[in-house]
């Protein structure tokens, strides 16, 4: 069987099963052996703020743990330190070009702030995407919070690749289309708002770039990363 990507309990589609092993296909289903591998997105609903209950793994015996918050309240502190930095780097292009944020129109800004608002679950789930197992996606809306965990092993570039590719596709992208054509006013609203939220994972990629040795691996388990060299 392969399944559906879901935000609930995957679905079983057994009759892509005999084109699954394609060799089109095979580098993102099957296994060297030709086994398919099974990768499941699921929606673990609320996070009450307890790690204990996040998905953890068995730690690797040389494993050594980013430089980094420890805690959920930790993590929101050091993302509201990096807020201001990202909203200035995020300013700078605007005062180059000389475009006058305030001249856009209502409407354009409205509909910016809605489609930043809906695509918020499609950033996680691009996150979730780039895993191969078992992935889990975690949410609590009064804190302003999702974020979502895999246990896997992956390379430093994979791990960066994963942290940055929902604010690439959500947030650069429109942001630039949007500079580079300013009537695409809704389009840079959604971009720029979507790049100001992608704070955790800005963290994230910094302490990947700044303390993973070339050549280790790094996983998450529970709220913090790892990295080894095997």
């Amino acid at each position: 069987e392969i399944y559906t990507l879901s935000l609930h309990d995957a679905l079983p589609i057994s009759s892509l099963a005999n084109a699954a092993c394609s060799p089109y296909m095979r580098a993102y289903l099957c296994t060297s052996k030709g086994e398919i591998e099974v990768m499941r997105i699921h929606y673990a609903g609320k996070f009450d703020g307890d790690v204990s209950k996040l998905p953890h793994r068995k730690q690797e015996k040389n494993a050594v743990g980013f430089k980094e918050a420890e805690t959920v309240e930790g993590v929101e502190k050091a993302g509201l330190k990096v807020v201001p930095a990202i909203l200035v780097i995020e300013t700078i292009p605007l005062i180059l070009l000389r475009i006058n944020p305030f001249s856009l129109h209502i409407s354009s800004f409205f509909a910016g702030l809605t489609l930043a608002i809906l695509t918020l679950p499609v950033h996680e789930v691009l996150h979730a995407v780039c895993f191969r197992g078992d992935v889990y996606i975690f949410s609590n809306l009064k804190r302003g919070m999702a974020f979502t965990v895999g246990t896997e092993s992956m390379s430093k570039r994979h791990f960066l690749f994963m942290s940055l590719f929902p604010d690439i596709l959500l947030g650069l992208i429109p942001y630039g289309i949007f500079l580079i054509n300013n009537r695409a006013e809704t389009a840079g609203i959604m971009g720029f708002l979507a790049l100001a939220t992608g704070v955790g994972d800005y963290i994230n990629a910094w302490h990947c770039i700044s303390q993973m040795p070339k050549g280790s691996l790094t996983y998450m388990s529970g709220i913090n990363s790892y990295w080894y060299i095997k």
